[in-house]
């Protein structure tokens, strides 16, 4: 999540010059070519991946094939718990729960679902209401 690297840059940069005690970034860090590579980098993936996995929901969707649109729900909830968007990694964990075959699925379901919810309380009191 390159939100919250930004965000942390910003808020050193206004403390800096709120305290003249503390060092800049700029001394710290001297080469901030790599930091700033991976927040590129990082930004590409996360505006080509969900494309690539939706693409893959729609195909599987249209072939009918339930476990392959299980996964694919599967998928796309954990890549945007991993980029902090809890609210849509959430409605794809449970629009997974129609395409359960086992209870195994359920139960990874369930799992993954309250993992959300833990990492985000506010999120899991608005879904159980």
């Amino acid at each position: 999540d390159t939100s919250l690297y930004q965000t942390l840059l910003t808020t050193y940069d206004r403390a800096t010059t709120i305290d003249s005690s503390l060092p800049l970034l700029q001394d710290i860090v001297p080469d901030q070519a790599p930091y700033v590579r991976w927040v590129e980098e990082t930004n590409t993936k996360n505006t080509t991946e969900p494309v690539k996995l939706e693409v893959e929901l729609k195909t599987y969707t249209n072939n009918m094939i339930k476990e392959s649109i299980r996964m694919a729900h599967r998928d796309l909830a954990a890549y945007f718990r991993s980029v902090g968007m809890y609210d849509a990694s959430l409605r794809h964990y449970t629009k997974s729960r129609e395409f359960c075959t086992t209870s195994q699925h359920v139960l990874e379901m369930c799992m993954s679902v309250l993992e959300v919810c833990y990492t985000v309380p506010g999120l899991c009191y608005i879904f159980l209401i």
